[in-house]
């Protein structure tokens, strides 16, 4: 099986499975973004769950979420993300030039990308400044831009 039905069919299993629980849990209410080309989503983030969130909005189209370094130290949890959902690694504290380019090749093979602009969770609720390799990104996509807000 190659790669993105893999994804694919993983993104489904994991929606069906969760997206009722997580609901109720959060008492949230999730608006279901059908749109079908790729597209950049961008959101604020606030706490560890915000992807897992987002994805709730998009239960018909995998969404690559950018994530920070740490993601990928956790042994077997990596292995398991990395193998069902890829999350794209974005080192703190260097260039994202490696971070865009992966972004720009999902963009062209017609998935859909999630960024969090503010590069941290937020530890106080109030939203931080926006990365401006964020916005660069953006512009050089050339793909639909998804706003999302918790």
């Amino acid at each position: 099986m190659d790669k993105r039905k893999r994804h694919r069919r993983a993104w489904r299993l994991a929606y069906k499975l969760l997206h009722r629980h997580l609901e109720k849990k959060f008492n949230l209410t999730s608006e279901k973004c059908d749109y079908d080309a790729p597209c950049l989503i961008v959101s604020n983030h606030v706490t560890n769950w915000d992807p897992v969130l987002v994805g709730l909005s998009f239960p018909n189209r995998p969404t690559y979420f950018v994530a920070s370094e740490h993601l990928f130290r956790m042994g077997i949890k990596t292995k398991l993300l990395n193998r069902y959902f890829e999350p794209i690694p974005r080192s703190k504290g260097s260039s994202a030039v490696d971070t865009v380019l992966k972004c720009l090749r999902h963009f062209k093979a017609g998935d859909s990308v999630c960024i969090f602009a503010e590069g941290d969770s937020t530890w106080n609720g109030v939203t931080q400044d926006i990365v401006p390799s964020t916005a660069n990104l953006a512009k050089s996509s050339r793909v639909a831009l998804v706003t999302y807000r918790f």
